[in-house]
């Protein structure tokens, strides 16, 4: 049994770091968590990952796999099991995430696994409460834990991974320019929404959050949230975008679309917007895999407020920006079992080759932090992927990993190879991110405060005291002054009669309040039934909209691919038809072509066999011997030779006999003794002259007379 080694934390160098070593409580380990799907029995078969503990996982090798040893135990940070829940699960991973947002610290939090293994079910999840994500859950405490939200274009991005603060006067005209706009065609999204909040924001301090949403296709970054461009070709494809290295030497994508959102919900619009565009398709192992890596970011911009006002200041050395990174890599498994071809082969090359250079990236800083004589280069440039999260792994932030495992047995060699990877990550150490200093500030929130004197100080109402009208006091006018103590006697008697009468008053009304009370809460109690049954119905009804929600996001899904795939074929179909007339044009052409030249050729053959025949005619009245008339093929032969002197396109065609003189000419070297002396007396035969007046009998083919004389 193969236990992995437990992460040791030493003092070792990085490349770039500086030469004095580090403090050993400055670093920290990458944190990696573990969750595993549950397993069904309808799959068949023995799981393949067991958690026996809150941080072991007991890997077992399928009996066909024959692999000596089958059974390796894996320690992780924390490790999750089927029976987890999704809250629980945001809890572990995330919350303590957002409060290092909050208070001014960077963090990356991905998920990693093959294809199936429930990635994006941790990282997204669904709209109820059991199935939320960790994603929404973190938008939703994000927004619960920010006290001072500044209004919309306080904060402006200065193209440079910064931000600064506008004028007051600016602001407003861009919030103005903003509400003029249309605004995005988004549904309404009924969910459930997360009321935990986490401490740490300062009241003293003004906050904004700005979201963005970027893939790595092919080793190519895209903006999912900027408008798409159209080709030349006509199709609408996303904007890539470069990395740069900004101040401090941080890597950013540049020309990013970055969206200022006031609450969760326009922040999951962003998300949804983007998930529309991301880049997915159907493998062997997943119907519906992301065959790209998503990085969904939050930005949480602070800045101290001005004295007496709810502003922030505007000095940029004042201004700090925190990000959580969210990542959810694509599918890591061989090519083999996904089935891929063509361009889903190409897109699980670069995968896997993204995936790969993130393992050499663990490995070369784990043997630098080990004490290498010699520190190792980290090729954070060979993927984009790599180099877009160097910051983190230098120090700017927290990184914890979730890997998830489908205990399936057909899993077994790509969850082993998960493992190995998980098992060298946390053995790399990455430098704590050091505090934000936010200014002192009191309990009670400065702008109530100020809110509560202003009330205060407005009321022009009169004191109690004055308004209360008090009774003389009494006074008598001697010791003896008895008339005076019977008046007083007779009062207080009378006083007394009062105060009995009004407490029987209260008390029959408190009876009555209390009958009359009893009704109500009967009638209370009985709206409170109704008031049940209509939450239930309202339930049913938004757990119905949740369902259609679903399906209409996944219809417009499929009417956006269907709209593509049409696009894409309109386009095929005219490339096509436009083939189709140019081929037909070229047709027609060579055809009236070959119908003028067949034409030309009829003319030609008509005025040669005038000719021939009285050319013939005249040498007969001379007397000259013809030994052979002209035959149509000699006809066509001067056809033939009128189109090679410039009549027409045309080719020289020998006769079969002449043919085979050829080739028994050509072959007697090769014949016996007696065929070569018969060949050599015929070669001495002296052929007969054929007396044509026409001279272009000479260039004539050979015909069956000529060889049968030639023979004899």
């Amino acid at each position: 049994m193969r236990t992995p080694m437990k992460s040791r934390k030493r003092v070792a160098a990085t490349p770039g770091s500086a030469s004095k070593p580090k403090r050993v409580d400055t670093k920290e380990a990458v944190e990696v968590l573990c969750r595993i799907c549950p397993f069904s029995s309808t799959q068949g078969g023995v799981p393949c990952a067991v958690a026996t503990d809150d941080e072991r996982v007991k890997l077992i090798a399928p009996s066909s796999s024959h692999q000596v040893p089958n059974i390796a135990v894996y320690k992780f940070t924390h490790v999750f099991n089927e029976n987890d829940t999704q809250s629980a699960i945001f809890e572990r991973a995330a919350l303590d995430l957002i409060e290092d947002v909050v208070r001014g610290k960077n963090s990356l939090l991905f998920t990693y696994g093959v294809s199936g293994s429930g990635k994006t079910y941790t990282m997204t999840g669904d709209v109820t409460e059991a199935t939320m994500g960790i994603l929404p859950r973190t938008l939703d405490v994000l927004f619960n834990s920010l006290p001072n939200l500044a209004d919309r274009c306080v904060f402006r991005s200065d193209h440079k991974n910064g931000f600064v603060v506008m004028s007051e006067l600016e602001s407003a005209l861009s919030r103005r320019m903003i509400a003029s706009q249309p605004s995005d065609d988004v549904e309404h999204l009924t969910r459930y929404v997360e009321h935990r909040r986490v401490s740490g924001a300062s009241i003293e301090m003004i906050y904004a959050v700005f979201v963005s949403y970027i893939e790595i296709y092919n080793d190519v970054c895209y903006d999912l949230l900027a408008d798409p461009v159209t080709r030349s070709d006509g199709i609408r494809v996303l904007q890539s975008k470069d990395l740069r290295m900004g101040a401090k030497n941080t890597i950013y994508v540049d020309d990013i679309v970055e969206v200022e959102v006031d609450s969760s919900d326009e922040a999951l619009k962003q998300f949804f917007k983007g998930e529309q565009r991301r880049s997915v398709a159907d493998t062997l192992l997943n119907k519906s895999s992301s065959r790209s890596h998503s990085i969904f970011s939050i930005r949480v911009v602070m800045a101290p407020r001005q004295a007496n006002l709810f502003y922030p200041q505007s000095d940029p050395r004042q201004i700090n920006t925190s990000q959580l990174s969210l990542v959810d890599l694509a599918g890591s498994e061989r090519s083999k079992r996904t089935g891929n071809m063509g361009a889903r082969l190409a897109e699980t090359s670069k995968i896997n080759q993204s995936l790969l250079v993130l393992r050499q990236c663990f490995d070369k800083l784990r043997a630098n932090q080990q004490g290498a004589t010699t520190l190792l280069p980290v090729p954070y440039r060979e993927s984009k992927l790599t180099y877009l999260f160097k910051n983190f792994f230098e120090g700017s932030g927290k990184v914890r990993m979730i890997v998830c495992v489908n205990p399936r047995p057909e899993d077994y060699p790509e969850n082993l190879a998960v493992m190995s990877f998980a098992e060298v990550s946390q053995e790399v150490l990455v430098t704590r991110s050091e505090k934000v200093r936010v200014p002192l500030c009191n309990v009670i929130d400065r702008r109530q405060f100020l809110q509560w004197i202003s009330e205060v100080d407005s009321d022009d109402s009169v004191e109690w005291s004055q308004e209360c009208d008090s009774a003389a006091l009494f006074k008598l006018k001697s010791s003896c002054d008895t008339e005076s103590l019977e008046r007083l006697r007779a009062y207080y008697q009378m006083a007394d009669r009062r105060r009995k009468e009004s407490l029987n008053e209260l008390e029959r009304r408190e009876g009555n309040f209390e009958l009359d009370l009893r009704k109500v809460l009967y009638r209370c109690d009985m709206k409170c039934v109704q008031l049940e049954k209509t939450q239930s119905e309202l339930q049913d009804a938004n757990e119905m909209i949740m369902s259609l929600s679903m399906q209409l996001r996944q219809i417009r899904h499929e009417n956006t691919k269907l709209k593509q795939e049409l696009r894409r074929r309109d386009m095929q179909q005219t490339s096509e038809s436009k083939k189709s007339r140019l081929r037909e044009g070229d047709y027609a052409q060579r055809l009236r072509g070959k119908e003028e030249a067949i034409s030309r050729s009829d003319t030609v053959t008509s005025n040669d066999a005038s000719f021939s025949s009285s050319s013939a005619s005249s040498g007969a009245q001379r007397g000259d011997v013809v030994e052979r008339c002209v035959t149509p093929r000699v006809v066509n032969g001067f056809a033939v030779m009128d189109r090679r002197e410039g009549g027409g396109k045309g080719f020289r065609r020998r006769s079969r006999s002449a043919h085979m003189v050829g080739t028994w000419n050509r072959a007697r070297s090769n014949l016996p003794p007696h065929m070569q002396r018969a060949a050599a007396r015929m070669s001495k035969t002296p052929s007969k002259t054929i007396g044509l007046n026409n001279a272009r009998v000479e260039d004539m083919p050979l015909t069956h007379e000529v060889v049968l004389e030639n023979i004899s």
